[in-house]
């Protein structure tokens, strides 16, 4: 499976950081109900590992959270590539907006 990746740097800290990344992770769910039909995801410290399933097709990856920067990466599927760099856009800048 092809990968993705984005990272996006803050001055938040680590802490409030992954605090709004929570909260943002909720929003979007909402935001994309009518593309996204499961997602699951578990945090482990600052590291979330999710899978979702978007378009029909399972999208998994992780996302962290450091103390200057947010790192989200994961597989794809193949028939999903033609989407990859926009949905690296899409999450680069709804993070920048986020974490500014």
């Amino acid at each position: 499976m092809p990968g993705f990746l984005t990272a996006v740097d803050h001055t938040l800290g680590q802490a409030d950081a992954q605090s709004r990344v929570s909260t943002f992770l909720d929003q979007v769910q909402n935001q994309y109900q009518d593309m996204v039909s499961s997602w699951t995801g578990e945090w482990e410290e600052n590291k979330l590992n999710f899978e979702l399933t978007a378009m029909g097709m399972k999208v998994t990856g992780v996302l962290e959270v450091l103390d200057d920067a947010v790192l989200v990466g994961g597989k794809i599927p193949f028939a999903m590539m033609m989407f990859k760099g926009k949905m690296e856009n899409t999450m680069r800048e709804e993070l920048r907006k986020l974490l500014a």
